[in-house]
């Protein structure tokens, strides 16, 4: 059996730990009290969700609605901003370093309906002149006649936008459903240009129907031409029997497992060889670039978000699915909207599910996000933090981390596990060596 074989089985993508299919039941009187125990003065990131697009692409597995009624938006901004107001009774004018609006496609909502979330957001809580504000944009949805809106984002204070590139190429953008031209993803990146944002990120995805090596390379080149601050290339899912946009897609189209992984080893290699540095699992950046600073010291983080450089771990999510991490637990809003409408109009949180963390949760999470995040674990980091041998403690878990040693992907010394060079692209399949749910749980998404 060869290696992508052995390892390209479904494993979590650790953007928390425990994993979110570990999760349970859970209303929203947990979740009060969480947030009543919180250290007020501890920084504190804001997600909202804005889960509406104009049509569904084939490919997404995110969790959006197909609308077009400027009624139901203009009702679910209503909504968080009543979110907003409850979230600052309970917490009062919280410290904020963060804030992020992904979807869906958050820039489908107006210029008077994003003004409305920001001006909301800044009369609730205290946001630091140097928070950083981010927001996920579908190019398609500030081209042409609604090109205005990203001066819109700029005067409202963000600094840091994600653009869903996907691929440049104009056939699998046909198989995907997205019917985005270069041009466009073109001339929106050199807009924000033009507008001095401070950091603008691409967001690739590999794996996607009609891509080849050679066409991918094509565009990581096209990419690397542009040199946006930041690059994010994700993994494509195919889940068709969770997600039914996804059967519109032909599996004959896809890559082969070979293939994918060919395809994200030479997207890798061009980006280093083209200036950028490798981050983690799947973020690359400029030198300059904070997430790069953040790997030398040590203090890179993984969110649901992706990879952050922001003090501090806890997050809070507003709008319809929105994902809440307090440091010692988790929690989820309702999946559905007319769920997360009517617990709003009752006053109340729309939790729905969550996990309260156990001493032994939280330690494995340190050990995964740094194997995540930096690629290595420095033993004794472990013992200053739970005062436990790691080698003791984890015992069972090298013995399952013996197979990926024997097949050059880890070195094991006495102080420190890291990865290899190769190893780094099976981070995931790494840190699983340490997830004590997994054998317990169902996932999906494949490791490579």
């Amino acid at each position: 059996m060869c290696i992508i074989d052995r390892y390209n089985v479904p494993v979590p993508r650790y953007t928390s730990y425990p994993p979110a299919p570990a999760w349970g039941p859970m209303g929203e009187e947990g979740f009060r009290k969480a947030l009543a125990a919180r250290d007020h003065s501890a920084p504190l990131s804001l997600y909202l969700h804005i889960p509406f697009c104009s049509a569904i692409c084939h490919y997404c597995g995110c969790s959006t609605i197909a609308n077009n009624n400027a009624a139901l938006e203009e009702q679910y901004v209503d909504a968080l901003c009543a979110e907003i107001a409850l979230l600052r009774s309970v917490i009062g004018p919280a410290h904020v370093n963060q804030i992020h609006l992904g979807g869906g496609s958050p820039t489908k909502l107006s210029a008077s309906q994003l003004s409305r979330l920001m001006s909301a957001l800044r009369s609730a809580f205290s946001i630091e002149a140097k928070a950083e504000i981010a927001i996920e944009i579908d190019p398609r949805t500030v081209y042409g006649s609604r090109a205005a809106t990203l001066q819109t984002l700029k005067t409202l204070g963000f600094n840091r936008i994600s653009l869903g590139i996907q691929d440049l190429n104009p056939t699998v953008q046909q198989a995907i459903g997205r019917g985005q031209s270069a041009e466009v993803s073109t001339s929106v990146y050199r807009h924000c240009q033009q507008l001095g944002f401070e950091s603008i990120n691409f967001d690739l995805i590999y794996g996607l129907p009609c891509q080849t090596v050679s066409s991918f390379s094509e565009t990581i080149n096209r990419v690397i031409d542009l040199h946006p601050t930041r690059i994010a290339m994700f993994s494509f899912a195919y889940l068709p029997e969770l997600k039914a946009n996804q059967k519109a897609l032909s599996k004959a189209l896809l890559p082969s497992p070979d293939e994918k992984f060919q395809m994200y080893c030479t997207a890798r290699e061009i980006l280093v060889k083209g200036g950028y540095m490798a981050i983690g699992l799947d973020h690359f950046a400029v030198p300059a670039d904070t997430l790069c600073q953040s790997v030398a010291t040590g203090s890179l983080h993984r969110t649901f978000q992706g990879y952050t450089v922001l003090e501090g771990h806890e997050v809070i999510g507003l709008g319809m699915t929105g994902i809440s991490d307090l440091g010692t637990a988790f929690f989820q809003h309702a999946k559905t909207l007319p769920e997360y409408l009517d617990a709003i109009d009752r006053g109340a949180f729309p939790t729905a599910r969550g996990i309260l963390l156990t001493p032994d949760d939280l330690w494995r999470r340190f050990v995964i996000e740094q194997l995540m995040c930096l690629g290595k674990i420095q033993k004794n980091d472990f013992e200053k933090l739970s005062g436990e041998s790691f080698d003791a403690y984890f015992h069972l878990n090298l013995h399952r981390l013996q197979p990926l040693i024997a097949d050059g992907l880890v070195t094991a010394t006495s102080t420190c596990l890291e990865a290899t060079p190769r190893g780094q692209l099976f981070l995931r399949s790494i840190a699983s060596c340490f997830d004590a749910y997994l054998e317990k749980s169902t996932f999906s998404s494949r490791a490579i």
